[in-house]
């Protein structure tokens, strides 16, 4: 039996259990000027409030849609039970009998009311069908947005326009739900979307701010959320990645 995996402080890690922590922006705080601060916490803020809209907008588009179904099956209901009403009054079994009925004047009246009844009640059924279809389009797209505002809200991105464009690449579908891909097409490797924003922050650094003395990090650690990945290594820490692309930059007191 394999051993469970150990942190590299030494405490067991329970495979079943996401290694992401909560990103901590007030430990930011020292490490930048105030200006600097106050415009993070802004876009942190944002990003935070975006996640919580798109998210009701998904639950609302999600009950428009049952909703929808429900009444689109009642008006089916309907629409069957005033066939059949027809069809009786007529003395008929099927809407196909109707050439075959007697050209009386009262017939035909009755012809005529029940031909406007149907087309309208077909109409109306197809209106429905394409609302539906509306809707559930809405539904997906609200839920992707979600998905996305929830990964930039999760990590302290310094350029918001060109992380989201980063981490909008990676999100797809799987099932009902959008998770992020940290692999290739034809080898993907899915992970919850926030695990993912700290895969983005530890692989591409230049997108936080640089990693000081006592910086938590984005939360990564290599295969969360993604089986059969290599174990972390020291050239997955942000601070590290950071500083060996930009040699210039000063390095961190101890």
């Amino acid at each position: 039996m394999r051993p469970p995996r150990e942190r590299r402080d030494g405490a067991h890690v329970n495979p079943t259990q996401t290694t992401t922590m909560p990103f901590d922006i007030a430990s930011l705080k020292d490490k930048l000027d105030a200006q600097q601060f106050a415009d993070l916490s802004a876009f942190v803020a944002e990003q935070t409030t975006r996640a919580e809209t798109a998210e009701g907008k998904a639950r609302a588009a999600a009950k428009e849609s049952i909703d929808g179904r429900t009444k689109i099956k009642a008006e089916n209901e309907k629409f069957k039970t005033d066939l059949a009403l027809a069809l009786d009054k007529l003395g008929i079994d099927s809407a196909d009998q109707l050439a075959d009925l007697t050209d009386a004047k009262g017939q035909a009246e009755a012809i005529k009311q029940y031909e406007v009844q149907l087309k309208r009640a077909q109409r109306e059924r197809d209106e429905f069908k394409a609302s539906l279809t509306d809707m559930q389009g809405s539904v997906t797209a609200s839920k992707r947005e979600a998905a996305i505002a929830a990964a930039m809200a999760s990590q302290p991105f310094l350029d918001a326009d060109l992380a989201r464009d980063f981490i909008s690449a990676r999100i797809v579908q799987e099932g009902s739900e959008f998770v992020f891909n940290a692999g290739t097409a034809t080898e993907p490797k899915h992970m919850p979307v926030k695990d993912g924003a700290a895969w983005m922050a530890a692989t591409k650094p230049i997108l936080m701010p640089p990693a000081g003395n006592g910086a938590t990090g984005s939360g990564f650690k290599a295969g969360m959320g993604a089986p059969g990945a290599p174990a972390a290594g020291p050239g997955l820490d942000p601070a590290a990645i950071y500083a060996s692309r930009l040699p210039q930059a000063p390095a961190a007191t101890k």
